[in-house]
């Protein structure tokens, strides 16, 4: 079930989150699996050494962002999987923003769909069966890397 509401992180930062969920069968990996009609402002999330690792679906944040909101955030440390693999989000989907964010994090993937602040996004300006999605004001200084194709800076896809 995905997270639903709103959190104000009030500028406090997370420091020190560390998952390990290389296993084939995982999938859906973050802070937050997925999120839905949210609105996550004023948080900072920061790995630890060992950083974020899963398999399918990574984000520090969140692994997918439906009609949800994150603002004035930002992630930073280590984050690597196999498939779609972003620094705060790896799937940001319709009607979701992400507005003056910034990932300081190094994202690295195996397969399809890394980016530095997500691994995909859908809903573009292109799409016209679905809402728009968002990334704006917002950057990203980690390296970004990955072994197979869609591989970008601040998103790996856009659909």
């Amino acid at each position: 079930m995905p997270f639903s509401g709103i959190l104000n992180g009030n500028g406090h930062i997370i420091s020190g989150l560390w998952i390990n969920r290389t296993a084939s069968n995982n999938e859906y990996d973050g802070l937050f699996g997925s999120i839905e009609n949210d609105s996550i402002e004023n948080l900072s999330i920061e790995t630890s050494l060992e950083g974020v690792h899963g398999y399918n679906y990574v984000g520090i944040i969140a692994s997918t962002i439906t009609n949800s909101t994150i603002a004035n955030s930002y992630t930073a440390g280590s984050i690597s999987g196999r498939n779609n693999v972003g620094g705060i989000a790896e799937y940001v989907y319709i009607y979701t923003k992400i507005v003056r964010s910034y990932s300081l994090t190094n994202a690295y993937g195996t397969w399809n769909g890394v980016g530095g602040i997500a691994g995909t996004i859908q809903g573009t300006p292109f799409s016209t069966s679905e809402g728009l999605a968002l990334i704006a004001d917002s950057y990203t200084t980690g390296n970004v890397t990955g072994e197979a194709s869609w591989v970008g800076s601040i998103a790996g896809n856009a659909q």
